[in-house]
């Protein structure tokens, strides 16, 4: 059968003659070039063809319902969800895909790499499209939008569950525009520079009595920003875990008086500002000056091995004066049955014309454990408490003194402190029966201790179908469930 073969194999090569140009015979197929894993880039990432740039395509397909907070998110105890009646939709629905693209490119200076991340969500059939990172990392810069350097730990991003914790300092899921520089340390510990895009609450001039609404913010206030938020921070990551601790400081800075010093003011010694025939709410009227608002955070993880294979145990710690911006945490107004209500509103600052701003001051801690039970399922607890707090003056303006207005939507039979606390916990129990598919089912509570206390009237509708008249200002409690499917592929942190 060799012979024969080889016999035909002769034969073809006689009969080809040697004088046949080569642009006449067939061309030869092209290599393939397949997709290279490139190791030192971590997993998931494969060379593109032809470039020495490495890809990672990552996401998420993630559906998520619950009860009592909005788009599965935000415990319903603030704006027209607080009402808690049935002009509410208590049961929510929230279905998000989430794609990642994660491009480096080694050069002399270190890695260069490009992120771009962005979700499309169908929250109660209303569409949103959003842009969650957008930045370039070259030689220890970061520029674009990224979790800011300063972000120290959060339960909703670090253990993913599900209702979003609000009283936990600056989140890094949605990303800040920023400008930032790393500096590696050695030995795990970095030490960062960064200038964010400033994020606030409101200020809020009281010498309007229309400048406080229950159930909205207050009227805001700022002036434009001059100046981004700064922060200095210090991480360090450890076999043992990590912590990160965050400076930041703020500019706080309003627009002009919006009238004349009115006579309280004038009474309490504030200077007359915006006299005729100066045009009230224009430059003609000054400003207060600007303050600096500065926030202390600490946090981190600390891991249990000794407890269990991936045990670990969640803490952070802030102390904020007019620099409450970037938390989730909003103005409350959580009605209760029986005409009751909890109320705080939420601010940088607060000033009259003719004062300065008096800067709001909060603090907050929260602390989680969360336990494996096995390779595939894992329960959790976790809470946080904040307290908001107004200065002797601040509470002055709340109620309608030293030259500010009452408030005109309710009125208050014993105004006292308008400083007031917010509680949030929850328990949760996560199951993966396949890889990098994930089950989970949570129960979180939520309390606010309301600022002012006793009866009080209600003046004009707040939210909702709730009515106006007497309304008894006390404590109110909040309780809700959510469920999560989610399937991740490729997907991390960054």
């Amino acid at each position: 059968m060799k012979v024969a073969v080889l016999a035909m194999a002769s034969a073809g090569s006689v009969l080809v003659p040697s004088s046949v140009p080569a642009g006449d015979l067939p061309p030869r197929p092209r290599s393939v070039e397949y997709l290279r894993a490139c190791a030192l880039s971590g997993d998931g990432f494969y060379q593109v063809p032809g470039t020495d740039s490495c890809l990672r395509i990552s996401g998420y397909a993630r559906l998520d319902y619950g009860w009592h907070a909005t788009n599965v998110q935000v415990p319903q105890t603030n704006n027209t969800a607080g009402a808690q009646d049935r002009t509410v939709d208590p049961y929510q629905i929230r279905h998000r895909h989430l794609l990642q693209l994660d491009s480096r490119t080694p050069t002399q200076a270190g890695t260069l790499r490009t992120v771009g991340r962005f979700y499309v969500s169908n929250n109660n059939q209303s569409q949103t499209v959003s842009v969650t990172r957008a930045f370039i990392q070259w030689a220890g810069f970061t520029i674009g939008r990224a979790p800011s350097s300063s972000y120290i730990y959060g339960f909703s991003e670090s253990w993913r569950h599900i209702t979003q914790q609000q009283n936990q300092p600056p989140s890094g899921e949605g990303g800040v525009n920023q400008i930032s520089y790393s500096l590696d340390l050695g030995r795990g510990v970095h030490l960062s520079l960064g200038a964010d895009e400033r994020q606030t609450k409101s200020i809020a001039n009281l010498s309007n009595g229309a400048t406080l609404k229950v159930g909205s913010e207050p009227a805001n206030s700022y002036s434009g920003q001059w100046w981004p938020d700064l922060h200095l921070d210090l991480k360090t990551r450890q076999e043992w875990g990590h912590i990160n601790t965050s400076v930041i400081v703020h500019n706080v800075s309003a627009n002009s008086y919006s009238a004349e010093t009115s006579a309280g003011g004038l009474a309490a010694g504030l200077p007359l500002v915006c006299a005729a025939p100066a045009q009230a709410g224009t430059t003609q009227c000054g400003h207060p000056s600007d303050r600096l608002g500065w926030t202390l955070a600490s946090g981190g993880e600390i891991k249990l091995p000794f407890a269990g294979g991936t045990d670990r145990i969640g803490f952070f710690a802030l102390y904020a004066q007019g620099k409450i911006g970037g938390q989730a945490l909003t103005s409350q107004a959580l009605f209760g049955s029986g005409n009751r209500l909890a109320i705080g509103w939420m601010s940088d600052g607060v000033f009259v014309n003719g004062s300065r701003i008096e800067l709001t001051t909060a603090w907050a801690a929260g602390l989680g454990y969360e336990h494996a039970w096995s390779p595939a399922f894992s329960t959790g607890i976790f809470g946080a408490y904040e307290e908001v707090r107004y200065n002797q003056t601040a509470s002055s303006y709340f109620c309608g003194l030293k030259g500010a207005a009452a408030i005109a939507t309710i009125t208050l039979a014993n105004c006292n402190s308008p400083s007031w606390s917010f509680f949030q916990a929850t328990v949760n129990a996560r199951w993966a029966p396949a890889s990098h598919f994930e089950l989970v089912a949570e129960a979180w509570l939520v309390k606010v201790f309301s600022g002012f206390s006793g009866a009080a009237t209600l003046n004009t509708a707040a939210t909702g179908a709730r009515p106006t008249g007497p309304y008894s200002i006390t404590d109110q409690t909040l309780r809700g469930v959510s469920f999560r499917a989610v399937r991740y592929f490729n997907f991390g942190s960054g």
